[in-house]
């Protein structure tokens, strides 16, 4: 059996308390927390960031990890930054923000109701990865020799930019594009 535990946190001129989740609760207990945190959310939406936000994670949910990211390297050239001891967790470098790969069944996946297989979502996912490269030609025609499947072919588009969109080895549709010219 798991317990829910609240721990209370300074916010400003009031306490709130902050659901703490000790085990995987079940729906209906997520969607009791959640309402409960209904006022908290509305009194902290009128308080004001210590900064403007900063973009750290790109993080997909994957079936295999490791096979991801061997693919990932293989067909976008992407380096590893690291990979986790139990083969859980890995990052990718990718500039200023981070690509990482992580199962699609583990906690933090769980607690927010659980991640769907791409496959699965129809229509696709309401976010999208976009990665550039100075030559998208030979990047598609790099990626289709690695298996990755075409959902569109390249077309230039009228903001100067060429973009094509694939789907990687685990169903997830990537849109390749070209730096936007200036």
């Amino acid at each position: 059996m798991w317990k829910l535990a609240f721990v209370e946190r300074s916010l400003g001129t009031f306490v709130a308390p902050v659901p703490r989740l000790v085990q995987y609760p079940s729906a209906s207990t997520r969607q009791a927390v959640r309402s409960g945190c209904e006022s908290y959310i509305i009194r902290m939406a009128n308080t004001q960031t210590s900064g403007p936000a900063k973009l750290g994670y790109v993080i997909m949910y994957v079936p295999d990890v490791e096979k991801t990211v061997d693919w990932y390297s293989k067909a976008f050239g992407l380096s590893v930054r690291r990979i986790d001891d139990s083969r859980r967790w890995a990052e990718m470098e990718t500039g200023s923000t981070t690509l990482a790969f992580t199962p699609l069944e583990q906690r933090e996946a769980d607690i927010t109701g659980g991640v769907k297989h791409p496959a699965e979502q129809h229509p696709r996912a309401n976010i999208e990865l976009n990665l550039l490269f100075p030559d998208l030609d030979a990047t598609f025609k790099h990626v289709l020799q690695l298996g990755a499947k075409p959902v569109t072919m390249p077309e230039e588009k009228p903001w100067a930019q060429k973009a094509v969109y694939i789907e990687d080895l685990n169903g997830n549709i990537i849109r390749l594009g070209s730096e936007v010219a200036q």
